[in-house]
């Protein structure tokens, strides 16, 4: 049975082997993508904030393997009338995917956000990314704009 729980500081280690996991094929979008960024020394701290006020950060566990993870934080730009979460990340591992995990922890994140007050929330996909770009549409995600990106 999956389970859902707040990120705690211990976590780090087993968030930062996960990612290696769960976005191994960020690389086929992105080659400019770091897939072992998690191993650089400054990654600790990335995990370890996960844990702060204003961030949304729960973890999916089975017994005590964790599966999956959303991170979120609040921000507001000086251009946008109210405050919105942003999605940075919501992964699970391969042998968990469409088994209901990522609904989950989307539900968590929406809900925690409802909590919150705020009234927006958004996440940045790959264009390429059917399964995310699915996924998202599913949940009343509606495109917002094109990043665009050259490389020299």
């Amino acid at each position: 049975m999956i389970t859902l729980r707040s990120i705690i500081a211990d976590d780090w280690k087993k968030l930062k082997e996960l990612n290696e996991i769960v976005f191994s094929e960020n690389s086929e979008f992105d080659s400019n993508f770091i897939n072992n960024w998690p191993s650089f020394p400054e990654s600790e701290t990335y995990f370890k904030a996960l844990t702060k006020d204003g961030v949304c950060g729960f973890v999916a566990e089975e017994d005590t393997k964790i599966v999956g993870y959303v991170s979120a934080h609040v921000t507001h730009h000086i251009w946008s009338k109210t405050d919105h979460l942003e999605i940075e990340i919501l992964g699970v591992i391969p042998e968990y995917r469409k088994k209901g995990v990522a609904q989950l922890l989307i539900n968590k994140c929406l809900d925690w956000a409802k909590e919150k007050g705020i009234k927006v929330v958004t996440v940045n996909s790959y264009i390429e990314n059917m399964a995310a770009d699915s996924f998202y549409k599913k949940n009343g995600f509606v495109p917002l704009d094109i990043k665009y990106k050259k490389e020299l």
